[in-house]
């Protein structure tokens, strides 16, 4: 099996990578295209962020909660109070005349930050959470890809594998949100334009994309040496790997809509555990020069665990988020933000892998974007939470700490000031 993949990734990667592009003039003759001289683009990415909770709406029933029956994962929401740098990047990519593209982000946030060996983007999540946030590294992401016309071939580490379609930014977290495999070493293929559909003036298209895929938040980054061996690659030490599909399409001039599927497989407390993500949404783009205009996306995305261990048994977990998202543009600087959230499934209580206990909640939002400058903007989202989790000892619970019991709403704020610069070297 591992050897009819890899002649069908080297044969893909062959067709795309070795088609010649030409042209003919007006007298048939074929023409070779035009060299040009390669380019190397730079941005600088900064944000200063403040979340805090609103204290005196947060409210709801609240029930004690015994300590053999707390929850995993459960963050203290009232203690989350930050002010400062939330992310610090440097991305440059350079291009040649051939096709061939180098892109490269540096964090040199993830050198300053505390908490121990393993430094993760900040959670602005509340409640319990399946997927931790992925890891910084001072080299975050980079990408190798070899670019024709029609197709796309690429390696390396980026942000996420599932598209983000949201339109807002996301300053207050919903707990119950599905992320889906991210900063994950990746190789494969995409065409996002592969066949144009309607008329001829049309930018109406059909796309796809095909990769092979490393366990949630896997670089590959790591080896050991051994002066009696070869030592180990991180694929010998990890040996897990999963892969991903996307179709895409850009429709109705103005939406586009997304349908993909991604799976893993990692080693988990002894246990060897496959990821199975879904997910399908739609993007509307309503914006008119000089006219007030909207952006509109919904997003449905499904997480199912599965575990497998020797003389053990071990229940699913399953999660459904349902994410709705718009951006009313008032003017060129202005636009109001709206959300609303909501999740349900079955994940593990603490302690305990044998049975999945229910939750569920819901998030609306209200946010103010304003774009000071062109380089600089600030976001400001509101928002309220409901969540019940149920526990291992029986019954349902507010799924936010408050004293010594749980609360089932919590209001929150968070604020963000984005500053971005860039330019051509």
């Amino acid at each position: 099996m591992k050897v009819l993949v890899t002649g069908a990734w080297i044969f893909a990667s062959a067709v795309v990578v070795g088609g010649v592009v030409k042209s003919q003039d007006a007298s048939g003759e074929t023409v070779a295209p035009a060299q040009q001289q390669a380019t190397c683009n730079y941005d600088v990415d900064l944000d200063f962020f403040y979340l805090a909770e609103a204290s005196g709406l947060s409210s709801g029933r609240s029930a004690i909660m015994p300590a053999e029956g707390k929850l995993a994962g459960a963050s203290e929401s009232s203690a989350v109070r930050t002010l400062g740098l939330r992310k610090s990047a440097f991305n440059f990519q350079w291009n040649s005349p051939r096709g061939v593209g180098l892109q490269v982000s540096l964090r040199p946030d993830a050198l300053g930050a505390s908490g121990g060996p393993v430094i993760r983007e900040l959670d602005v999540r509340s409640g319990r959470v399946v997927e931790k946030m992925p890891t910084i590294h001072l080299l975050d992401e980079y990408r190798l890809s070899i670019s024709k016309p029609s197709a796309q071939v690429f390696l390396g580490v980026e942000s996420a594998v599932l598209e983000t379609i949201r339109v807002t930014p996301e300053l207050v977290g919903f707990g119950l949100w599905i992320r889906g495999p991210e900063k994950s070493f990746s190789a494969g293929i995409s065409a996002p334009n592969l066949v144009n559909i309607g008329e001829a003036k049309s930018e109406d298209s059909l796309g796809f994309g095909v990769s092979l895929l490393s366990g949630r938040d896997e670089r590959h980054d790591s080896r050991t040496e051994d002066p009696l061996d070869f030592g180990a690659s991180p694929s010998k030490r990890d040996p897990y790997w999963g892969g991903a599909v996307k179709f895409g399409a850009h429709v109705l001039s103005g939406s586009k809509v997304v349908v993909s599927t991604a799976m893993t497989e990692e080693k988990r407390d002894g246990a060897t555990v496959r990821l199975h993500w879904y997910q399908a949404g739609v993007r509307r783009s309503l914006v008119r020069a000089s006219k007030p205009g909207l952006l509109l996306a919904m997003e449905m995305r499904q997480l199912r665990e599965t575990f497998k261990r020797e003389n053990s048994e071990i229940s699913d977990v399953t999660l459904t988020s349902v994410g709705i998202t718009s951006a009313i543009i008032l003017d060129i600087e202005n636009s109001v933000l709206l959300g609303l959230w909501s999740g349900s499934g079955e994940i593990h209580p603490e302690g305990s892998v044998a049975r999945s206990l229910p939750v569920k909640g819901v998030q609306v939002e209200l946010g103010w974007l304003w774009h000071i400058e062109d380089q600089l903007e600030l976001a400001a989202i509101a928002s309220r939470e409901w969540r019940r989790d149920g526990h291992d000892v029986g019954g349902t619970s507010g799924a936010f700490p408050h004293g010594d019991g749980m609360r089932s709403a919590q209001s929150r704020v968070g604020v963000q000031i984005s500053y971005k610069l860039g330019g051509q070297i």
